[in-house]
């Protein structure tokens, strides 16, 4: 009982923080139970259904998110039961202008988002239904909006959908070269070329003042080293 009742909370919710995830686990379980046994047994039952638990890591800050995704799919038509035909290109389009976005901003404004939903194609498409599907977007976090309101993609996108976008994108996506995930946010040295996710980088480099590739030691030249969007400054006032 208390396993369907986890299962039924993964299959609705999809998505959960390290602290959201345990919270529930410890509302079904009680507070005496093994956390990471009970997460291991459940994600085989899981399996069964097509779907899998998966631990992504944040690339700015390093908080852990546990995503429930689709295990059999390798395109977006699986989101067909969630959003319409002109909603699932609108995040298409979306998705490729933000990789594909100039300056390794990896992102797009609402101006331009607006903007591009022009390229669905569909008459009936019209701009408030892609100011309904940004919101939809955001709320089931396929994309998040920074402070300075650019569209980005999320964790989520990346986890889910990621041989979708290693398939389409194999030479606009770049991958840390310490954990070897995705990276649409951190640095690139100018000197070796190779990047690193914010959250790498201050795992690793506790003990250098100035900021500089672990790889090569060249320091980095902001604010052209940075890749993506980040809501907090970096480096701090105190390093530059």
């Amino acid at each position: 009982m208390k396993s369907q009742l986890f299962l039924q909370q993964c299959l609705a919710s999809k998505y959960f923080s390290d602290v959201e995830m345990k919270n529930t686990i410890i509302r079904i379980y009680g507070e005496d139970c093994n956390y990471k046994d009970i997460l291991e047994k459940n994600t085989k039952k899981l399996e069964a259904f097509g779907l899998q638990i998966i631990k992504a890591v944040d690339q700015i800050n390093g908080d852990s998110q546990y995503i429930i995704c689709n295990i059999k799919h390798d395109s977006l038509t699986f989101l067909a039961t969630t959003y319409s035909y002109s909603e699932i290109t609108f995040l298409k389009i979306l998705i490729d202008s933000i990789i594909t976005a100039e300056n390794n901003s990896f992102s797009i404004s609402y101006h331009d988002a607006i903007r591009v939903s022009s390229l669905v194609g569909i008459p009936s498409f019209k701009q408030k239904d892609a100011q309904a599907a940004l919101l939809a977007f955001q709320a089931d976090k396929w994309l998040i909006l920074s402070k300075d309101g650019k569209f980005l993609i999320s964790d989520r996108t990346l986890t889910e959908l990621h041989s979708y976008l290693v398939d389409i994108y194999p030479d606009e996506l770049n991958n840390c070269y310490v954990c070897s995930a995705i990276l649409t946010a951190g640095l690139v040295c100018h000197g070796c070329g190779k990047y690193i996710h914010l959250f790498c980088f201050k795992q690793l480099s506790s003990d250098h003042p100035v900021p500089q590739c672990l790889n090569c030691n060249e320091d980095y030249d902001f604010p052209s080293s940075y890749v993506g969007v980040f809501d907090r400054p970096f480096p701090p006032s105190s390093s530059q």
